[in-house]
Order: structure tokens, then C-alpha cells, then sequence
């Protein structure tokens, strides 16, 4: 196929007669199963597709429309999970913990990890300081640290959040 790519954001509706959950194994044999693929379908949108995806090797599943920011930070979660083991595929940070936070605590979370404070945060995303407080709140809670800059120490140290790269690029390759 070529270079082995860092991410790959896969249509599952692909034009011709290979799917995305086919090209989704065919990068998992090609480069093995550490690439992250984040499968996307405007389609198959039922829970059973994601589940279907999820089972395949997906490291996520994301229905169409879909928010930029909803999208951005499941590349930044996928990439840090990449990022975390070499070309053989061998751990080179602690284990992963599996925290289960939701895409908009996730995103909280990365805004949080980029210096934004509440206040901020809400103006981002179009809700309001309160509604960011209770996502904040969650967010230490399942994290289990008391304080914003813990939850980011942690979030770091987790492999939930990277530092954001100046000059680089995400780049879409078709399939």
C-alpha cells in the first residue's frame, strides 16, 4: 500500500467494490493492528454498525454530520494511542487505563489540556460556564484526581491528550 500511515479516517461507503470495513482489514494486515482507524458512515449509522466497526479493529465510529471538534478529538485520542507504541508494535508508556469519558468530555478535556479555561470553553462550544463546570466535574470524578491541572497531568500521562504540534498536518489520503 506504502507508507505506513499514523491515522486513517476511513469511509465505510466506499465507492467500488471494496467497504471500508474490508479496507479497515486490509490496512490491520498491510501495517497490523496499531494504526488507528476511525471509521465514518453517514449511512449505517445504527448502534449495531458501530458495534460491527468497534469488533472489526475500529478504534472509533463516528455518524455523519459530525462536529469538527467532536471529529478533532477523536484524532488527537486515536493518535495518542498510536503514538504510544513503535514500528513493532511494543508498548513504550504504561499501559493504557481505559477511562470512559464522552466525546464532549473528551473534547472538554483537550480544551482544558490547551490552556482554555470555563469561561472560555463554553464560548468554544456554545454552552453555557455550568453546563462545562458539570462536564469538569465528570471528568476529574472518572479520572479520579481533584484538581483541573491534575486531570490534564493525568489526561498526559494517559495517552488521552497530546501536545498539539505546531506545523503539522493531518493528511487525508483516498483510499
Amino acid at each position: 500500500m506504502g507508507t505506513q500511515p499514523l491515522l486513517a479516517i476511513v469511509e465505510v461507503e466506499l465507492p467500488g467494490p471494496t467497504n471500508g470495513l474490508e479496507f479497515l482489514r486490509e490496512l490491520h494486515s498491510e501495517y497490523g493492528a496499531n494504526i488507528p482507524v476511525i471509521l465514518v458512515s453517514a449511512e449505517r449509522t445504527a448502534p449495531l454498525d458501530n458495534v460491527a466497526g468497534l469488533l472489526l479493529g475500529a478504534d472509533d465510529y463516528i455518524s455523519k454530520p459530525f462536529d469538527e471538534g467532536e471529529l478533532l478529538a477523536r484524532v488527537r485520542r486515536s493518535l495518542g494511542r498510536g503514538a504510544a507504541t513503535d514500528a513493532k508494535g511494543m508498548n513504550r508508556e504504561p499501559p493504557h487505563v481505559d477511562v470512559s469519558l464522552s466525546p464532549r468530555e473528551s473534547e472538554i478535556l483537550a480544551l482544558l489540556s490547551d490552556g482554555l479555561g470555563q469561561a472560555e470553553i463554553a464560548r468554544k462550544l456554545v454552552v453555557s460556564p455550568k453546563t462545562v463546570g458539570t462536564h469538569i466535574q465528570h471528568i476529574l470524578g472518572k479520572l479520579g484526581v481533584h484538581s483541573r491541572a491534575q486531570a490534564v497531568a493525568e489526561a498526559y500521562r494517559l495517552g488521552l491528550v497530546q501536545p498539539d504540534f505546531a506545523g503539522h498536518e493531518l493528511l487525508l489520503v483516498p483510499a
